[in-house]
């Protein structure tokens, strides 16, 4: 059963053997669609915790933001693999920071990228030339996505038990 975490939420007492997956990607302030909860539905089954930076309400002051982009930045560093997905129609700066500074650290990237995503190209360039193509995938439907994600999780959960062996 999955297990979801937020900023608003704690996960102190999380068990850090786990699998874990953040979900980075298009937010736009709150006023994109809500594709975090889609995903988060298609992954209620699985053995994994979920970090999932949207917020209920929007960060409101400096120190909110502040403590946002920190426990993001945590959660990206400690994550098992990193699902991104970049909405058609938006820009999602922050999104692309987060590819650049995640695309080549051997943490396992997958990328939906929908086809009407304005920086599409500037994606698929970048990945072609620094992604590692063992751990970074780059599609372009949620389904294919989820897919590549639940393989992930499953593989990590044997190597979890086969250690358990040793």
């Amino acid at each position: 059963m999955a297990q979801v975490f937020t900023p608003e939420i704690s996960d102190a007492d999380r068990d850090l053997s786990q699998t874990s997956v953040f979900l980075a990607g298009t937010i736009e302030m709150g006023k994109s669609v809500d594709w975090q909860s889609e995903a988060i539905n298609l992954l209620a089954d699985e053995d994994v915790v979920i970090f999932n930076p949207r917020r209920v309400v929007p960060p409101e002051n400096t120190e909110e933001v502040a403590r946002q982009i920190n426990w993001e930045l945590d959660r990206l560093d400690k994550s098992s693999v990193i699902f991104m997905r970049l909405l058609a129609g938006s820009i999602s700066p922050i999104s692309l920071l987060e590819l650049g500074l995640f695309l080549q650290d051997g943490t396992p990237l997958i990328i939906v990228c929908d086809p009407g995503y304005t920086r599409k190209e500037n994606v698929y360039i970048t990945v072609e030339r620094f992604g590692d193509h063992h751990i970074c995938h780059l599609v372009d439907s949620m389904e294919d996505g989820i897919g590549i994600l639940k393989n992930y999780i499953a593989t990590f959960a044997c190597l979890r038990d086969c250690e358990d062996l040793i």
